[in-house]
Formats: C-alpha cells, sequence, structure tokens
C-alpha cells in the first residue's frame, strides 16, 4: 500500500510544543528534579526529607517547604525548610485538610491564595498519618507542573512507609 501526501514529512515535535518535557530549566518540574526528588524520597535506609525540602526551597524558589502528617486534624512537620507559615491561621488550607479527610482515597493537590501563597498536596481520607507535602511563598515554577509533582511525592511517600 502507498500513501502519498503533498506534504512535506515533519521531523521531530514543534520547539513550541507543550508536550516537551524540559530536562533541566530553573523555576520548571523538568526531568532532572523531578530525578533528584524521587531520589531522595528512596534514599535509604530512611528518606532524605531534610534534603527534599531544601531541593523544593531551592529549586522552586519557594520561601518554605514541609512534609507533614495530619495528626487530630492538624499538620505536623515531618521535615522543614525556611520559616513556614502559620497553617493553623491559613484559613483554606485547614479547610483543605478537613476537606481531604472527607474525600476518600485521592491525593488532592492545589494552590491556596493567601499573605503567603501555598501549593501543597494532600494524602486524603481519615486514617492517622496521613501525609502532605507544601511549598510556600511566589514560585518560579508552573503552579499545575509543582501540583503534579507534589502529588507524585505525596503518593510515592505514602507507598514507601513502613
Amino acid at each position: 500500500i502507498t500513501v502519498r501526501t503533498d506534504d512535506p514529512p515533519v521531523a521531530g515535535l514543534p520547539d513550541d510544543d507543550t508536550t516537551a518535557t524540559p530536562i533541566e530549566e530553573t523555576g520548571r518540574v523538568g526531568l532532572g528534579l523531578l530525578e533528584a526528588l524521587i531520589a531522595r524520597v528512596c534514599t535509604r535506609p530512611e528518606p532524605d526529607l531534610g534534603g527534599l525540602v531544601a531541593l523544593m526551597c531551592r529549586e522552586l524558589g519557594a520561601s518554605s517547604a514541609c512534609i507533614f502528617e495530619v495528626q487530630e486534624g492538624e499538620a505536623v512537620a515531618l521535615s522543614a525548610c525556611g520559616v513556614l507559615p502559620d497553617l493553623a491561621r491559613h484559613r483554606r488550607f485547614v479547610e483543605l485538610v478537613r476537606g481531604a479527610a472527607a474525600s476518600g482515597h485521592a491525593i488532592r493537590a492545589t494552590s491556596l491564595e493567601g499573605d503567603v501563597p501555598l501549593t501543597c498536596a494532600l494524602g486524603a481520607g481519615s486514617g492517622p498519618n496521613r501525609l502532605g507535602i507544601l511549598v510556600a511563598g511566589d514560585l518560579r515554577g508552573h503552579a499545575r507542573e509543582v501540583q503534579a509533582a507534589l502529588r507524585m511525592l505525596v503518593a510515592l511517600c505514602q507507598r514507601l512507609r513502613t
């Protein structure tokens, strides 16, 4: 079978194609950053949570970052980098924690406006020890990219947790 067309062949993706994933680009969540974040979570015998939050702050331009677990409705930091905002007074964050408890088993990720903007992901369900990750401040990266990375990191941390 011969298929003929008058259009010349096109080699590769156009430069402006949004499906292209950058390997390295400061402020973007590229493959290099994802690999480095995953490496810190998968460090043995214990995850390098301090390295994880420090890397997120540095590469995303966050003023602070934290991995936390929810205990009795409150976020308890497992590791943090930078000065965290008062999360108990951040109305939308408190609503997110309460809403995630009632939402089933999905991981929720969102960006929250406020004096200090937050981008976070939180494991759902009402059980104890739900994990979450947040970055605070005006980020250099795109919110959806950061949310996707945080969602993936929460899922990975939950699976690897003993």
